[in-house]
């Protein structure tokens, strides 16, 4: 690696998990989705979703941001095996969702993965599959055959996965070590948010909108700073 080049790296990853945390801050100041209550950044008992969580009345969002500075494609390992001797993102997500619940037991907890990659298209020998293959067999199809209708069958009485898909969905569920009822609830609290793209800083903007981007800059510095702060 070039002189300069580790440092340019980590400050290409801070600096969007921070600037994608006033955007979500200020949404909540500005009730466009509920009324926010407290934040927290960089907190050491938050687990391994400890980018950001927001407090509002009846539930906590906690996010994790990985994040590509030139997007790229995120597979099906991706999500579920370790990495660098840390534990697979899913596993990450299903424990910060195991200690909000605890630490916080009359709110909803949605844990939120943000990133700039997408579901890839091309990562079928990394798929858990029986006799019968999915068609496709890739993390993209899986996410839109099997992940999202998952979340949104409230109830899974009329829904269950797809015998093909059963042997990945299975896969998902040891790497959480969750039981299968709490499984399908967290699925319901996850938010997988692929192709993520920050917030635009535009030159010809109404007064409101140059005071909105106004305060996204002011507020992704204070972010920065009060974490670097020692106190």
């Amino acid at each position: 690696m070039r002189p300069g080049e580790g440092e340019r790296r980590a400050i290409g990853g801070y600096y969007p998990q921070y600037r994608i945390a006033a955007f979500l801050i200020l949404q909540h100041l500005r009730h466009e989705v509920s009324p926010l209550l407290w934040i927290r950044l960089a907190d050491p008992e938050a687990g391994r979703v400890d980018d950001l969580q927001i407090g509002s009345q009846s539930r906590v969002d906690a996010f994790q941001v990985k994040w590509h500075l030139y997007g790229g494609n995120f597979t099906f390992n991706d999500l579920k095996s370790p990495s660098d001797g840390a534990p697979s993102l899913i596993a990450q997500l299903a424990d910060g969702w195991k200690q909000f619940r605890s630490a916080y037991p009359d709110k909803r907890i949605v844990v939120h993965l943000i990133t700039s990659a997408v579901p890839s298209v091309s990562d079928s020998q990394g798929i858990p599959a029986g006799e019968i293959p999915p068609t496709p067999r890739h993390f993209a199809a899986f996410i839109e055959q099997v992940w999202l209708p998952a979340r949104e069958a409230r109830s899974h009485t009329f829904w269950s996965v797809p015998e093909v898909w059963r042997p990945a969905w299975e896969s998902l569920q040891t790497a959480c070590s969750l039981s299968s009822e709490d499984f399908e609830a967290f699925i319901q609290d996850c938010e997988l948010e692929f192709g993520y793209r920050l917030p635009e800083f535009k030159e010809k903007l109404s007064r409101d909108q140059a005071i909105a981007q106004q305060d996204l800059k002011d507020l992704t510095e204070t972010l920065f700073a009060t974490v670097a702060d020692p106190r």
